[in-house]
């Protein structure tokens, strides 16, 4: 900050190096061990590139039987980010195999449609909703919250 009499004070504010913003750098000086799958049938959402900025390693399908598969073959996946917003199958069917497939596994929606988000809930399948346009300290924060250990999946 400058100030000078008569002539007003002036104001200076650094920002955050761009692509550094919103990196996770944790206290052990490693990156969190959970691996989260993005199901989104697009490919255009910023979920997956937001999330290896914050240090997850993500895996990416983008349809049921990809994610089914990806579930199979990758133990380590604790957290599945399902798009809701494209309807070309049936996403509550697409939770419920997830679901079933791996009963410990913590999915979070995006974009869900109120029905899908009530009927999911009710089922006890799904631990949150991000809606859009959502900021990288509220994805953060959910998928912090979601994947600690005291949250578990049917709570």
């Amino acid at each position: 900050m400058r100030s000078k009499p008569g002539l007003g004070s002036s104001f200076f504010v650094s920002f955050p190096i761009p692509g550094l913003a919103g990196t996770v750098r944790p206290k052990s000086g490693g990156v969190p061990e959970n691996t989260i799958l993005v199901l989104d049938p697009d490919g255009r959402a910023p979920l997956p590139d937001n999330l290896k900025k914050m240090g997850y390693k993500v895996a990416t399908a983008s349809s049921e039987g990809e994610a089914l598969s990806i579930l199979k073959e990758k133990e380590d996946i604790q957290l599945a980010i399902v798009d809701m917003a494209t309807a070309s199958e049936n996403r509550q069917h697409t939770i419920l195999s997830m679901h079933n497939q791996k009963q410990d596994l913590k999915i979070l929606l995006a974009n869900g449609r109120e029905g899908d988000i009530r009927d999911l809930s009710a089922q006890k399948v799904i631990q949150g909703v991000l809606t859009n346009p959502h900021q990288l300290n509220t994805l953060r924060e959910t998928v912090r919250n979601i994947l600690r250990p005291e949250n578990p999946p049917d709570a």
